[in-house]
C-alpha cells in the first residue's frame, strides 16, 4: 500500500518540480492530495474506487495496483499548477489503465484492455 504523501511525491516527480530523494513543499503536496480526494471522489461515484474513502481520516493507503495510473491522472491534472503543459492524451491512457485495474480489483476477474 501507498501513502497519499506517497503519491504526492511520486506526481511531483513526474512533474519535475521535486527531484528524486527531494522532499516537497508542503504546499505543494497539499495541493495534489486535495486533487487526489476529489479524483477519488469521481470515481466512488462511477463505482470504481474499492478501496476506502480518500476524506477519510483514518483512510491513508491507496493500493499499489492503482498508484501508477493515478499518478499519471493527477500529474496531468496538476500540471497548469505548476507551470507545466497538460498532456490530455496521456491522461485518458492513465484513466483507461485506472479503470481497468480498479474493474479488475473488484470483480477478482481478468479484464481485457482495448486498443484503438
Amino acid at each position: 500500500m501507498a501513502s497519499k504523501n506517497d503519491l504526492a511525491l511520486a506526481v511531483l516527480e513526474d512533474l519535475g518540480v521535486v527531484a528524486a530523494g527531494e522532499n516537497p513543499t508542503n504546499a505543494d503536496a497539499q495541493l495534489v492530495i486535495r486533487r487526489y480526494n476529489a479524483l477519488h471522489e469521481m470515481l466512488v461515484e462511477k463505482e470504481l474506487a474499492y478501496w476506502e474513502s480518500a476524506a477519510s481520516a483514518a483512510s491513508d493507503t491507496i493500493p499499489q495496483s492503482v498508484k501508477g495510473p493515478l499518478t499519471v491522472v493527477l500529474a496531468n491534472q496538476c500540471a497548469k499548477a505548476f507551470g507545466k503543459p497538460r498532456d490530455y492524451a496521456e491522461e485518458t491512457i492513465g484513466m483507461n489503465q485506472l479503470s481497468a485495474v480498479c474493474q479488475r480489483e473488484r470483480s477478482q476477474l481478468p479484464t481485457e484492455s482495448l486498443y484503438f
